[in-house]
């Protein structure tokens, strides 16, 4: 079984993973605010719950391939 400091150990990587990416790679902002326009826009439409699923999943799926293609940019520079 894991241990709950090893467990927070490991979270506590990730986070600072995903803060220095947020630092070094302007799409990823660019992204990320154009997510929270997006967000903006279907509060002020009305989105139901399947077109809001649909919206968070897209804004996820595009944020975690900027993270992905920035790790895969770093390990071949």
């Amino acid at each position: 079984m894991i241990r709950v400091s090893r467990l927070l150990k490991s979270f506590s990587y990730a986070l600072k993973g995903l803060l220095k990416t947020w630092r070094e790679e302007h799409n990823l902002r660019i992204q990320a605010m154009a997510g929270l326009v997006l967000a903006a826009l279907g509060l002020y439409f009305r989105l139901d719950r399947l077109e809001w699923t649909a919206l968070v999943l897209a804004i996820g799926l595009v944020l975690m391939a900027e993270i992905i293609n920035s790790a895969v940019e770093r390990i071949t520079d």
